[in-house]
């Protein structure tokens, strides 16, 4: 190991920055931290010690691909949840088909529309090519074609989205109303009069000591569910669903190839559940959205069971990958028992970060990912453990979840 590879932030640098931006120096701080930890495990003179890891992860529950895929995103500010599966589409009404009624729907088309074909389809269509076939047509014109093929209506087909009953049930919440939205915006002094001040709400001082005016915006409904009401006039946690989300995440895979992959989810790239990202409450809307850290935690083993009852449903689960963030270095490998260790991409030597190094590891049914990063994550740890057959049903599965985030 080279003295270059964990480098910190010089001391001066650091107090010259907390001069025009606290923030950037704070975070400079907590990377020679980090830093520093990573040295030390990479010199073998501290070792990796296992926690349980509350938030800052994001996980995939999966089969070895992008079909059924559902992943779950822990923000490591605690204060937010997105969970992400696939929108209901042609590849998973396929996929819920018999090889029987794949081929016979596929070549019925083929028989009765050989003009269409450039060239001719004289040949029947093999499984593959049935498969690769419905898929690229619509879902209505897949589901008609089954009507007249194999009697399956499209009724018959389970839909992959995921139920507003089981979503309530899972996460203890109901079905939102409209409630009072109350701006609050800070202004310049106590003699402010403007459009965003009421005149039945007195200018107030906040914690930080901003002057703050307030203004009636009427009601609201912030997202289709919400949990109860907190104490205090402290907000509500507001849940939403829906097939956009202006956030996305990347949720990590090992292919069936052993390559590392990602899942994009979010925006317009899949269905999610997730929850409000801002607190819009205070004492004059004391039920609009809290984002508080201490309010989002207490629905984290609630989206983790969900997460799981989502991967039931609409996936296969024979997978469970969790990117933990920075928790080892490749020394740790060996020195944890994993074996067959390869470096995928760069050498032991250089840590040039920003993803050009990958390094392999691997222990029965797990493989370890460490791919390096930059000086807040100097390698993030990705961990693929297998799921066993006895343990494909919801409770048994959320358990093993909930038990890979203690590493």
């Amino acid at each position: 190991m080279t003295k270059e590879m964990y480098k910190q932030t010089p001391g001066k640098i650091i107090e010259k920055t907390a001069q025009y931006d606290p923030m950037r120096a704070m975070l400079m701080v907590a990377a020679n931290a980090t830093l520093s930890q990573a040295e030390l495990q990479a010199q073998g003179s501290e070792r990796r010690m296992p926690m349980y890891h509350k938030s800052g992860w994001e996980l995939s529950i999966h089969d070895g691909t992008l079909d059924g895929l559902v992943g779950l995103w822990s923000c490591w500010l605690e204060n937010r949840f997105y969970l992400g599966y696939p929108k209901p589409s042609t590849s998973y009404v396929v996929r819920n088909l018999s090889r029987d009624e794949i081929v016979r729907t596929a070549n019925y088309f083929r028989e009765k529309n050989s003009d269409k074909f450039i060239p001719p389809q004289r040949e029947p269509f093999d499984y593959e090519r049935s498969k690769h076939f419905l898929i690229g047509l619509s879902k209505q014109e897949l589901l008609s074609l089954l009507l007249q093929t194999c009697n399956i209506r499209s009724g018959d087909i389970e839909e992959i989205d995921v139920s507003d009953e089981l979503i309530m049930r899972t996460l203890g919440i109901t079905r939102s109303k409209p409630v009072r939205h109350v701006g609050a915006c800070a202004v310049g002094d106590w003699n402010y009069e403007g459009e965003y001040k009421d005149a039945d709400k007195p200018l107030e001082q906040n914690e930080i000591g901003q002057i703050v005016a307030y203004w009636d915006m009427g009601l609201r409904q912030w997202a289709r569910f919400y949990g109860p009401q907190l104490p205090n006039g402290r907000g509500r946690v507001w849940v939403d669903k829906s097939e956009h989300n202006p956030n996305g995440h990347h949720f990590p895979f090992i292919d069936k190839d052993g390559n590392l992959q990602s899942a994009y989810y979010g925006h317009s790239y899949s269905a999610g559940i997730f929850t409000n990202e801002f607190s819009h409450y205070n004492k004059y809307a004391p039920e609009g959205p809290s984002a508080d850290s201490e309010a989002i935690q207490t629905y984290r083993n609630k989206f983790i069971r969900l997460a799981t009852e989502t991967a039931l449903r609409v996936g296969n689960p024979r997978h469970v990958t969790i990117d933990y963030g920075f928790v080892m270095v490749p020394e740790d490998l060996e020195r944890e028992g994993y074996s067959d260790i390869k470096w995928l991409k760069g050498k032991p030597d250089v840590r040039e970060g920003w993803d050009e190094e990958l390094v392999r590891g691997k222990k029965s049914d797990e493989i370890i990912m460490l791919k390096s990063g930059n000086s807040l994550v100097p390698w993030s740890t990705i961990r693929q453990v297998k799921v066993p057959e006895s343990v494909r049903e919801k409770d048994a599965l959320y358990e093993l979840v909930d038990s890979l985030l203690f590493f």
